[in-house]
């Protein structure tokens, strides 16, 4: 009886080894993560700017992995150590660039906050699993504002309207574009602005700007260059400035001058009955 127990011990002890390694599984996952750049009219760039992503799961080993990711160089996560497939409970995020939105493709679906991974009944994991991380610029604003100054008084009273033009080599909301280029127009009036809603190229663009007062009484001057450069993330603004002189005697406008002419004729008239 005795032997019989010692067996029987000797042979449960030999089984807890290999009854532990079942428990930890041989089951693996891959998670094949690359890295797509859009640009505002949604063509794919060619930036090939370096991002780190991770991966953090709650079961298998390792929990957690870090790596960089460019759009010629995917990353490979594995994840081992699982009893089954079932088990997969991942998600892959990136540290999104500034200036960026990302969009998180996981085998194929589109999902909130990351590339998710799950297991079991209705879940998506499989052996083999891509991640697509898709970075597209955030909108910038690209303003250019008018500044009138009136020195001295008199004279004809000067239209304070200006017709302002923005063109980019990037889209600009709400606004058609033609052989690359997509250009938004403003009619300011006085002190104001004009503020064009631009996505860039992830590699920078550029908008120029122009204008038009018909009064040719108006001197100009402008801080706009010969264009603005924008990125993600960086928009830009310039100013336009028109000054008015009025200089010497002050003049009158049409209407003072009629009122004046009146008090002439009247003056006139007066004197002509007293002394003829």
């Amino acid at each position: 009886m005795n032997i019989k127990r010692a067996l029987l011990t000797l042979t449960a002890l030999m089984l807890l080894p290999g009854l532990a390694l079942a428990q930890a599984g041989d089951v693996t996952a891959r998670f094949d993560t690359s890295k797509v750049w859009l640009d505002g009219t949604g063509g794919v760039d060619n930036l090939l700017t370096s991002v780190p992503v991770n991966m953090t799961c709650t079961t298998g080993l390792p929990l957690s992995q870090d790596f960089d990711v460019t759009s010629t160089v995917n990353v490979d996560f594995v994840l081992g150590d699982l009893i089954s497939l079932d088990d997969v409970d991942c998600m892959i995020t990136e540290t999104v660039p500034s200036g960026f939105v990302a969009i998180y493709t996981a085998n194929g679906s589109v999902t909130a906050g990351g590339c998710v991974f799950e297991g079991g009944d209705g879940g998506n994991a499989t052996a083999d699993n891509t991640c697509v991380i898709t970075n597209t610029p955030a909108p910038v604003n690209v303003t250019v504002n008018t500044m009138w100054n009136t020195i001295n008084e008199g004279g004809d009273e000067v239209n304070e309207v200006a017709g302002v033009y923005i063109q980019c080599n990037a889209p600009i909301a709400g606004v058609s574009g033609y052989e690359g280029y997509w250009t938004k127009g403003c009619t300011l009036f006085g002190d104001s602005s004009c503020t064009a809603v631009v996505t860039p190229d992830p590699s920078g663009s550029f908008c120029t700007t122009w204008e038009t007062v018909q009064d040719s009484s108006v001197e100009k001057s402008n801080n706009c260059g010969s264009g603005l450069s924008i990125a993600p993330g960086v928009g830009n603004s310039c100013t336009y400035y028109y000054t008015v002189f009025f200089e010497g005697i002050p003049t009158l406008s049409q209407y003072g001058l009629a009122i004046m002419a009146l008090l002439m004729l009247g003056v006139g008239f007066v004197g002509f009955r007293r002394f003829v």
